[in-house]
């Protein structure tokens, strides 16, 4: 151990919740070595934190009127940058909820974006994904059996 630190227990500085706010800020690279790392030796404490992590794919799940309260919340200049490499079930959640005219504008927008560094579309998709979080712990998404997230002990956990 270090000279002037102690350990504290991670219980103590917020628990998996915590862990998994820390690593929603990493690229996903990081993450997932992490991740990995930790599921060799803590496999039940590392699915709790992977549970409790928020991801940009996790949108493709949400129900067309958290869907379309999320699209009112973005800033419509990051929505292109973070789809440019999105799955196309992703962009179908986002253009189902869109009118036509605004479907071809953002498929345009993201046609005319040419090629874009990794890291700048990962922040681009960590905004909307801090957008939804504060939408839900706001309350401005209902929870229902079929949503793709569940809450337990003041958080939401995706579905398994």
């Amino acid at each position: 151990m270090c000279e002037g630190w102690e350990y504290v227990p991670l219980e103590k500085i917020g628990g998996v919740n915590f862990a998994a706010r820390l690593l929603e800020m990493l690229d996903m690279a990081s993450r997932q070595t992490i991740l990995d790392s930790l599921a060799c030796h803590e496999p039940e404490l590392a699915g709790e934190i992977r549970r409790q992590i928020l991801v940009f794919e996790d949108i493709a799940r949400l129900a067309d009127d958290n869907t379309q309260c999320l699209l009112r919340n973005i800033d419509r200049t990051i929505l292109p940058v973070a789809l440019k490499d999105a799955s196309e079930a992703l962009k179908d959640r986002f253009f189902t909820n869109m009118t036509k005219r605004a479907v071809a504008m953002l498929k345009e927008d993201i046609e005319l974006l040419g090629p874009m560094e990794p890291s700048d579309i990962e922040r681009a998709q960590r905004e909307i994904i801090n957008i939804l979080r504060r939408l839900i712990h706001v309350g401005a998404f209902i929870i229902s059996d079929d949503h793709p997230f569940e809450r337990k002990t003041g958080e939401y956990y995706r579905k398994e």
